[in-house]
């Protein structure tokens, strides 16, 4: 073969491969350069003649060939993370946990579930670990669901969905009185000598001294229960959050609206999160892609909580919508930045626009006092076992320890299809 034929044919596989994005690297990422200026990353979920599919944060973007100036190709997810990983030390469990969490964005989840288990292995007493392991199962159950459903017919896949109005009935469903009273108790913070009104009924403080008789730290004796049993709410509550007996829970009231939940309320729920977030053409909608956000009654406090609920569930491939571990990383926030400045871009949907003005604090006070009030929230160890249920939802009572969301780790989008936006 002449030398200029072998350069033809060479320019041809070039231009086929980086040009047009051929499906030998449709497993990686890819940089889709626009015509008019403007790009997109992500995962190449399908790439032909018509156009690229990217996979971004889970929502498949579809550009056509005749936008596309030229496509930049990544090493693969996989090859990344072993250039990535080979960089950490066994012991760096903070590095080896983003890394685990950045496969997590990716939507590598049979990955990043290998590398948290040996994880877990390696560092069994680390909390977060065991919620990561079970959040990737979930996942990527939740994947693998998705994809049977694909394979069924129009038919089979007709009859699998539910109708509408069934769905809009599910959606409406609210906290009752009992679970919201149940998420104060839980987020009502007794730290600093603060003595919120609370009370504890006097038959709640009975079985705590006959179920947890055996814990050192509950009172023996009959002057010393008589001496408990005169101390503040605010004081009996401490001792059972202590002991995490969140079967005496039910019956414990809070007078006192937790700060942070007050906040969320008058602050961030109608101007940010209805206004912004739940508005009719995003997650207000009867087919709102991944979560559906409770619009009808804003000002009634079932309608503010059950959002909360919902947003303090859901999580998708990006992260947690409310991240108490990294308040910055929640994507409640990063969703209301502009692409430019987020960690964690917004999809690209039509008619979305940034919330805030840009990423730093000292730019938009509304993120800094969002970042604030996230960071004031009851740590997720505690505060994910609220002892409700709300699934697909529906609320339901739950009266024994453990009947909280299989757990309270699930995240609402584990339980059903779809996606984020």
């Amino acid at each position: 073969m002449s030398l200029a034929r072998l350069g033809f044919v060479l320019f041809l596989f070039i231009f086929v491969v980086v040009g047009l994005g051929g499906s030998y690297l449709e497993a990686g990422e890819a940089v889709v350069h626009r015509k008019d200026g403007r790009s997109s990353t992500g995962t190449v979920i399908k790439d032909d003649e018509t156009g690229i599919t990217l996979d971004i944060v889970g929502i498949p973007l579809f550009i056509s060939r005749d936008e596309i100036q030229r496509v930049e190709y990544k090493q693969t997810i996989k090859a990344q993370f072993e250039k990535k990983r080979k960089e950490l030390a066994d012991e760096d469990l903070e590095g080896r946990y983003a890394l685990a969490k950045w496969l997590m964005s990716k939507r590598e989840y049979s990955l990043a579930l290998q590398e948290t288990e040996e994880m877990v292995r390696r560092f069994p007493t680390d909390p977060r670990l065991a919620q990561l392991k079970r959040n990737l199962i979930a996942q990527r159950a939740m994947i693998r669901k998705a994809s049977a459903e694909r394979a069924l017919s129009p038919a089979e896949r007709k009859k699998a969905t539910p109708k509408r109005a069934e769905m809009k009935r599910t959606d409406e469903k609210r906290l009752t009185a009992a679970q919201i009273n149940l998420i104060k108790v839980w987020e009502t913070d007794l730290s600093r000598g603060k003595r919120p009104r609370v009370h504890v009924p006097q038959r709640t403080i009975d079985d705590l001294f006959r179920v947890y008789a055996r814990d050192p730290d509950v009172p023996k004796g009959t002057k010393a229960q008589r001496a408990f049993s005169s101390k503040k709410g605010y004081e009996q509550l401490a001792l059972v959050l202590k002991l995490d007996a969140r079967d005496l829970l039910h019956n414990v009231r809070i007078t006192d609206e937790p700060q942070a939940l007050r906040t969320y309320r008058t602050k961030i729920h109608q101007p940010f999160v209805l206004n912004y977030c739940g508005t009719r053409n995003c997650h207000g909608a009867e087919d709102a892609r991944g979560i559906r956000l409770i619009r009808t009654n804003p000002s009634q406090e079932q309608t503010a909580y059950t959002n909360f609920y919902i947003l303090h569930l859901y999580q998708n491939a990006g992260g947690y919508i409310i991240d108490r571990d990294y308040p910055e990383d929640s994507l409640l926030l990063q969703y209301g930045m502009p692409v430019t400045d987020a960690k964690w871009p917004h999809p690209e949907v039509e008619g979305w626009h940034p919330f805030f003005r840009a990423r730093g604090r000292q730019d938009d006070p509304r993120l800094t006092n969002a970042i604030e009030w996230i960071r004031s929230l009851q740590h997720p160890l505690k505060a994910k076992h609220y002892g409700i249920r709300y699934n697909l939802g529906q609320p339901t009572s739950g009266r024994s320890a453990g009947t909280d969301d299989q757990g309270g780790d699930v995240p609402a989008k584990s339980r059903s299809s779809g996606t984020d936006q």
